[in-house]
């Protein structure tokens, strides 16, 4: 990594690098290549998360990234306020992600649903569609009661980002929901 260059840029320069690769036709060398890359990205995720791991650890974490907690048994309410604090920070986008899909533990956090919603009020993460569908399944998987239903309904803006919102909605309205939508997990 270039320590010149700022963490967003090296990582841009990740994502072109990483597009250019699966442009190019099959080959050993391109197999290295995409080692180098993934190598590459790992760094780059891990100096981005610094922060981030330095702050649960104090909290009690035992984990390497914010990824350690995605789809963990374990629930961590003890590590909610750290997450909510570094999900509006500057992070690289699969920290966010990480973040966003971190906090599907808060479920019925009124604080982290608060925050959630206003970033995606803020347009979080339009240029970045799986980032914004991760948003909205966490903001949809948090809320709780009738006022945040209401909630809902506002961000559902029909966008395919917005499924998870649209489908939580369904829900909670007693309608039918499609298998393929109903079988999300963080």
């Amino acid at each position: 990594m270039n320590a010149a260059l700022p963490l967003h840029i090296e990582y841009a320069r990740f994502s072109h690098d990483w597009a250019a690769l699966w442009e190019d036709g099959a080959s050993s060398e391109k197999a290295a290549r995409r080692n180098m890359l993934i190598a590459r990205k790992e760094r780059l995720c891990r100096t981005d998360e610094a922060d981030l791991v330095a702050a649960l650890r104090q909290e009690g974490f035992q984990g390497e990234s914010v990824w350690d907690l995605v789809n963990s048994k374990n629930s961590y309410p003890h590590l909610h306020k750290v997450l909510i604090d570094h999900v509006g920070r500057n992070h690289l986008a699969p920290t966010r992600e990480g973040l966003y899909r971190a906090l599907i533990d808060a479920r019925g956090d009124d604080r982290a649903f608060d925050v959630l919603v206003e970033l995606w009020r803020q347009g979080a993460e339009r240029s970045d569609d799986g980032n914004r569908w991760a948003l909205a399944l966490a903001i949809s998987l948090i809320a709780k009661g009738k006022k945040q239903t209401e909630t809902l309904a506002e961000l559902d803006d029909g966008s395919k980002a917005a499924e998870p919102i649209a489908r939580r909605i369904k829900k909670r309205q007693g309608k039918d929901v499609p298998a393929s939508l109903d079988k999300v997990t963080h």
